[in-house]
């Protein structure tokens, strides 16, 4: 067998020696790049409508709890007064996160919770603050008041 003989391997080398140029590794290497920045954007940012549900939770929490702290410091309930004030707290840092886009959140105060709590910055963290926050809030309600409300149900059926 000769050099010169053409094979079906050295017409497919041919034709890779063709598409292997710089020009095309450049494009490769643009496109790539563009993609790669996409997908952080979106692992970053998250779909739009569970932000939105995210912020009406975080304001809910906001109210709820500034309703809540009041009554529980009249009676004199200071432990979960305190609770009751972490959950304002964690329901301001909520409408901090993902407010952005629809209020007008100093760029300062986004800044220094993104430096200090590196882990709000992707989807993953956020969802891991609002497991803690669901878990603190269940640990707040009032099991007396939850077995009368299923006993007002099992009644009213």
């Amino acid at each position: 067998m000769s050099t010169s003989e053409s094979t079906p391997l050295s017409a497919v080398a041919a034709q890779a020696t063709g598409l292997l140029t710089k020009e095309n590794a450049g494009k490769a290497a643009e496109y790539l790049k563009g993609r790669a920045e996409t997908m952080s954007k979106a692992v970053r940012s998250g779909d739009t409508s569970i932000r939105a549900l995210a912020l009406v939770g975080g304001i809910a929490m906001v109210v709820t709890g500034v309703l809540n702290v009041l009554g529980r410091i009249i009676v004199i309930h200071l432990v979960s007064a305190l609770l009751t004030i972490y959950t304002i707290i964690f329901g301001l840092l909520v409408i901090l996160l993902e407010g952005k886009q629809w209020l007008p959140i100093p760029k300062n105060i986004d800044a220094n919770i993104r430096k200090y709590a590196l882990f709000l910055e992707f989807v993953w963290g956020r969802g891991c603050l609002y497991f803690f926050i669901g878990s603190l809030q269940v640990s707040m309600v009032c099991y007396i008041f939850l077995c009368n409300s299923v006993l007002s149900l099992i009644y009213f059926l």
